[in-house]
């Protein structure tokens, strides 16, 4: 796992030295997940200031992030925002991992309420303020 961290860093990373690369970035984030410029642009900008290192960190720690299956805590419910277009094994997983998780599909990728696409952004949101509402 520590050697696929150190593969990662490089491809997630490369971007941010080469102006060729960034604007090619910045054309799959507005095809991929519908950004305009100025959201490719912010995206870009913000992930370029991260140290190689924390990516690096950050990434192996997933690798490393284990859970039992069938967790359940009595009184306790748990709320998934699922972007479909990320793939059906993310809900067989949190299905897996959860008992009985109550989980809230999007036609989406992974994230991409983030990115300002109020078609996204504002039933994201409303999902979301359902959660903190639902009585325990």
């Amino acid at each position: 796992m520590q050697r696929q961290s150190k593969l990662v860093v490089p491809i997630l990373t490369s971007f941010t030295k080469n102006e060729k690369k960034r604007a090619k970035l910045k054309e799959k984030l507005k095809a991929v997940f519908e950004m305009n410029d100025e959201t490719a642009d912010r995206f870009i900008g913000c992930f370029s200031k991260f140290d190689p290192v924390t990516i690096k960190n950050e990434y192996y720690s997933d690798l490393l992030t284990w859970l039992q299956d069938d967790i359940h805590v009595e009184h306790t419910k748990v709320h998934f925002i699922y972007a479909n277009k990320m793939g059906e094994k993310y809900l067989k997983r949190y299905k897996k991992y959860f008992r009985d998780p109550d989980i809230h599909e999007f036609d989406m990728q992974h994230e991409q309420w983030l990115f300002g696409r109020e078609r996204y952004t504002a039933p994201v949101l409303a999902a979301i303020d359902d959660f903190m509402e639902m009585p325990v």
